[in-house]
């Protein structure tokens, strides 16, 4: 009986979101055109596709994650042991990708049941899980294979668990905020700096923590993080002393000038970019009074739930304060996107009352949405990485060229890489793609690859061919590329060149 009451509300709620299932639908096709055709993998994703395979195929344990850009600090190891289940089940990026991208889809209805208890409102939890759908930065996220996208999955459910712990202290959500914290912080470990959040909710909610909730949520936070604490013991406190280097370096740190602030509304107009669509600061800045000025209409009746959404974006500005790469990068606002999109869809719903005024208004705002999505698609580019055209597809044409011109015979390779003579990801492509494929692998003549992660056949005996593979040259000097072209002129011969979106191939005869 009971269970009948249940089936028959759910399905009463399935006809009240019908039009947003339908409307979200559309999201999942969006992203489903650019999923398979456009799997970013460059260095960072062939790194860790090889811890991945050392831990299942090799059954190798780490403690140790991603490295940071701060000597001696890495990522939580959870993302080595998620992609290491995902590589076991199927070795191929493209199906690690699809996993990520159901992940992420999964966050929708909890966007939409956070905003929904926020504001008993299912007006603002459609506008909100249709904007957050279609977000570019969403849309992105879904399809980059990095550790810092297994934080954006979490947040949704963080904010929910933090919510409801505010509204009462049960243990059950305090255990839920410190698992989700410690996933959060696993995913990248400057994240830990949002940890402040708690005491200053406690404090503005003017809420004083019970015991045995505050220790629940501490011991559940403490065995998400225990591999940190492992690996420190292990290896004699290297991530403590590279964090005190980090903090008592002055120049690490951003002083509070005018500069700042500028540098402050230019970084939150480019969140708002990629969150919706590009606009010019001034008229952003326009936009965000206006945007203020509904918000502070409405605190009087909504305070608790504004102040809870609004202390959430603060960690923008804590992050700025620091001159970390994730400062600088766009996957810093993972964390924020919800709470953005949740006060913006409050916003609208407060400026257009009227059913069809609102409809308008969010058909405009997703068709912004999704041009910005189909321009990064158009361009082949992911602003969350560096490089342009380090996508599956072109890697494996580049691939196939260089088996294809060499008659199907033994063939040497050098390659132009970012980071600069680590030949990671090509090692990991004609391992894991070329040699199933083609039965053999190429012999590697360039720099010395000892210590790096993958690795080819050492050069052993003369080929006929030889390939120069220069990667897109975003974030490599034009030097060093013209540097190694002449060395490659003393020992061999150019017979063409081949362009292969930004990929250059060099076929060549040795000498």
């Amino acid at each position: 009986m009971e269970f009948g009451v249940k089936m028959r509300k759910s399905i009463n709620m399935l006809k009240q979101y019908k039009y947003a299932i339908v409307i979200i639908f559309g999201a999942g096709i969006l992203g489903i055109l650019s999923l398979m055709e456009q799997t970013f993998f460059y260095y960072d994703q062939a790194r860790d596709a090889y811890e991945a395979y050392d831990i299942w195929h090799n059954l190798n344990p780490k403690i140790l994650g991603p490295a940071t850009d701060i000597s001696g600090l890495f990522h939580g190891v959870l993302w080595f042991y998620f992609l290491s289940f995902a590589y076991a089940i199927y070795n191929s990026p493209q199906f690690v990708t699809s996993i990520i991208f159901i992940l992420v889809f999964i966050t929708v209805p909890a966007v939409g049941y956070l905003s929904h208890t926020l504001f008993n409102s299912r007006k603002i939890a459609i506008i909100s899980m249709i904007l957050y759908a279609f977000s570019p930065l969403f849309q992105l996220s879904s399809r980059w294979l990095s550790n810092p996208v297994m934080g954006f999955f979490i947040v949704p459910f963080l904010m929910i668990a933090l919510w409801k712990y505010l509204q009462k202290q049960s243990i059950r959500w305090a255990i839920l905020a410190g698992l989700c914290f410690g996933i959060l912080i696993q995913s990248n470990l400057a994240y830990a700096l949002l940890i402040y959040l708690v005491p200053l909710y406690l404090l503005l909610f003017k809420q004083r923590p019970r015991a045995i909730p505050g220790i629940a949520f501490i011991i559940s936070l403490f065995l998400m993080l225990i591999s940190f604490i492992i690996s420190e013991l292990k290896f004699q406190g290297q991530g403590i002393e590279g964090a005190i280097t980090f903090i008592s370096n002055p120049h690490e740190s951003t002083r509070l000038s005018s500069g700042f602030f500028i540098h402050f509304f230019e970084r939150i107009n480019d969140f708002f970019s990629i969150s919706f669509f590009l606009v010019p600061l001034p008229i952003f800045i326009l936009l965000l009074i206006g945007f203020l000025i509904i918000l502070w209409k409405n605190k009087s009746k909504f305070r608790s739930e504004i102040l809870f959404l609004i202390v959430w974006l603060s960690n923008i500005l804590v992050f700025m304060l620091f001159s970390t790469g994730i400062s600088n990068s766009l996957f810093v606002f993972f964390p924020s996107l919800v709470a953005l999109i949740i006060l913006v869809s409050f916003s609208l719903s407060k400026l257009f009352p009227s059913r069809i005024a609102i409809g308008l208004i969010l058909v405009i705002i997703v068709i912004f949405q999704i041009n910005n999505s189909l321009d990064y698609i158009k361009q082949v580019r992911n602003p969350l990485t560096v490089q342009k055209d380090m996508i599956l597809p072109l890697e494996k044409r580049v691939i196939d060229y260089t088996y294809e011109e060499s008659g199907f015979n033994p063939f040497t390779i050098n390659t132009v890489t970012s980071p600069l003579y680590i030949n990671t990801t090509w090692a990991y492509l004609y391992n894991f793609y070329a040699e199933p494929k083609y039965g053999y692998l190429p012999f590697w003549d360039g720099k010395d690859q000892t210590g790096r992660l993958g690795s080819l056949p050492e050069k052993n005996t003369t080929t006929e061919y030889r390939y120069l593979i220069i990667e897109p040259s975003t974030g490599i000097p034009d030097f060093f590329i013209e540097s190694t072209i002449l060395e490659e002129d003393q020992i061999s011969t150019l017979v063409e060149e081949k362009q292969i979106g930004s990929f250059r191939i060099q076929k060549r005869l040795n000498n």
